[in-house]
C-alpha cells in the first residue's frame, strides 16, 4: 500500500511564481521548502520553461511585470540541464527587453533622460537593464 498525502503538491505555476518572485533562496523560504522546489525544477525543467514562456514571453510580455520578476534567475538554475533551450529563451527575452529599452539605449546623455522621465519609469528601465545584463551572460 502506498501512502499519499492530503496536502496537494504545488503546481509548476505555483513554483514558478516563487522562483521568479525575487525571494527564491533558503534564507527567505527555509532550507527544506527551497530544496523541494529546486528538486522539482531540476526534475522537470522543460515544464517550468514551458510555463515561463507561456506566461511571460511573446504576446504576454509585460515590461512592467518583467522589471519586477527574476526570469534570468530561473534560466540560470536550469542552464546546465537545458543549455540550448535556455539560450533560445534568453535571446527571445533580450529582444523583448531591447525593444523596450530603445530610448534608454539611444540616449546620448543618460542624466538628461533621467531628468525628463518620471522616477518610476527610470527605476523600471534600470531594473530591466539589470535583467538584460544577466541574460547577456547566459547568451555569451
Amino acid at each position: 500500500m502506498t501512502e499519499h498525502s492530503d496536502t496537494p503538491q504545488p503546481s509548476v505555476e505555483d513554483d514558478l511564481r516563487v522562483i521568479v518572485g525575487g525571494s527564491f533562496n533558503p534564507a527567505a523560504l527555509g532550507p527544506e521548502p527551497y530544496e523541494e522546489i529546486l528538486a522539482r525544477l531540476r526534475a522537470n525543467p522543460d515544464a517550468y520553461l514551458d510555463a515561463a514562456e507561456q506566461q511571460f514571453l511573446g504576446a504576454n510580455f509585460d515590461a512592467n511585470l518583467q522589471s519586477r520578476l527574476h526570469l534570468p534567475y530561473l534560466l540560470q538554475l536550469v542552464a546546465d540541464e537545458r543549455p540550448d533551450r535556455v539560450r533560445a529563451l534568453a535571446e527571445q527575452l533580450l529582444r523583448q527587453y531591447d525593444s523596450v529599452m530603445v530610448i534608454h539605449d539611444a540616449a546620448a546623455d543618460p542624466q538628461a533622460l533621467a531628468a525628463v522621465l518620471p522616477d518610476e519609469t527610470m527605476s523600471l528601465l534600470h531594473r530591466l537593464d539589470d535583467r538584460r545584463r544577466a541574460l547577456q551572460e547566459l547568451v555569451a
